[in-house]
């Protein structure tokens, strides 16, 4: 683990570990504005697990969240240079000097663990990303790795928190920020911010939501930081925990059987105007 002047730092090195599709983008959209302070270094996966091309339902989430709008929408507006209040993964990186953005392979790989090192960062966030740190990772930035988990820790860890806490019944859906440690969503919690389950919005919309109310507290968490404030967590009860993993086909089904909607078309067209469309 690197060693640094224990002192008020009035500018860090922050790593932000994301997937290369819409929601990780929107994210950014409200994120970097707000790290203006700091140099800021933007890792995209775009690596998917073969279990989320296996059905239906996931392909479709694949296509909506990555494929029509990586693939065809941000290039389109990239190449026409469109000004609107969201923008693009290019555009972010134009318009903020503090910001590098990169696809890069596995996080564990040696391009990556080369990379990190090269960097030498204060702290790595996770957010909307996929991969599993391994301790050789973790042990980079002095202020370890944080992930921002769309479920409430740890009842609900693993994969598509929000549809599960939706089909428990939960009345309300979360984010949980958490320190990361070898395990999959199994570190000290710090903070946890909730949405209240709306049944007439989609599952898309409660999980566009949910980071929205994470990034407070991501951003809290770097500010604290920054200032050398003590970081306050609490480890998960193991006892309370459960896994989940992508749900099948007949689950999400299900889902809609209940009456709840996977994607609805207004709400993303709606998220796709904020990005300005082209006449």
């Amino acid at each position: 683990m690197s060693t640094k002047d224990q002192h008020e730092l009035e500018n860090m090195k922050i790593v932000l570990c994301m997937r290369n599709d819409l929601p990780s983008n929107k994210c950014l959209n409200e994120m970097l504005p707000q790290l203006c302070e700091h140099d800021v270094y933007v890792v995209l996966s775009d690596i998917f697990l073969e279990s989320e091309k296996g059905t239906p339902s996931a392909r479709d989430a694949r296509f909506y969240e990555r494929d029509l709008v990586v693939d065809h929408f941000f290039p389109l507006l990239d190449k026409l240079d469109v000004d609107a209040p969201l923008r693009t993964f290019k555009k972010l990186e134009k318009d903020f000097e503090n910001v590098e953005i990169r696809i890069l392979g596995h996080i564990n790989g040696n391009q990556a663990y080369e990379y990190l090192n090269s960097i030498n960062p204060d702290v790595i966030v996770s957010c909307r990303y996929d991969h599993i740190f391994t301790q050789r990772i973790i042990d980079i930035p002095q202020y370890g790795v944080i992930n921002a988990h769309s479920g409430e820790l740890p009842a609900y860890q693993g994969m598509h928190a929000p549809f599960r806490m939706i089909m428990n019944g939960e009345e309300n859906v979360a984010c949980t920020l958490h320190y990361v440690d070898t395990g999959i969503d199994t570190g000290d919690i710090i903070d946890i911010a909730y949405v209240k389950v709306d049944k007439s919005k989609s599952l898309f919309w409660h999980k566009d939501r949910i980071y929205s109310v994470g990034i407070p507290l991501i951003v809290d968490f770097l500010n604290k930081t920054a200032r050398q404030e003590a970081i306050v967590s609490t480890p998960q009860d193991s006892n309370k925990a459960t896994y989940y993993t992508l749900p099948p086909e007949e689950l999400f089904q299900e889902f809609v059987s209940r009456g709840y909607k996977i994607i609805d078309v207004t709400e993303y067209a709606d998220t796709l105007s904020q990005y300005g469309i082209p006449e």
